[in-house]
């Protein structure tokens, strides 16, 4: 998937888990680089509920947001077994607004990897 960090955007990416009515799941989502940690809220950037990991795109924030790049990993537990996906961001630049393209593929891709 690509999208152009030099307009907002809200991605938004759900790790839809069902279990047994006996056993309620539960999903947590991890920012595995560098440290595996706990994703949690940064508004007005990311968002987590539930299920949802929401990661917003703002123009206004290029180098505070690269942060936000990287791999995330969501993990379903029932307390029986549990599952994980991973969704990967990356960066690829692009020249600024004005600047001459030089004919290579600029673009900001956001890569989800299943």
């Amino acid at each position: 998937m690509s999208v152009d960090f030099l307009e907002e955007k809200q991605l938004v990416f759900q790790c839809h888990v069902t279990s047994d009515p006996s056993t309620p799941p539960t999903v947590h989502w991890y920012k595995t680089e560098p440290y595996d940690d706990l994703v949690r809220d940064e508004p007005p950037y990311v968002n987590v509920t539930n299920e949802f990991l929401i990661i917003t795109i703002d123009p206004k924030c290029s180098a505070e947001c690269v942060k936000y790049l990287g791999e995330y990993r969501c993990v379903g537990d029932n307390k029986y077994s549990l599952d994980n996906q991973t969704i990967t961001l990356h960066y690829v630049a692009r020249p600024p607004p004005g600047e001459q393209d030089t004919g290579e593929n600029y673009r900001v891709l956001i890569i989800v990897f299943e």
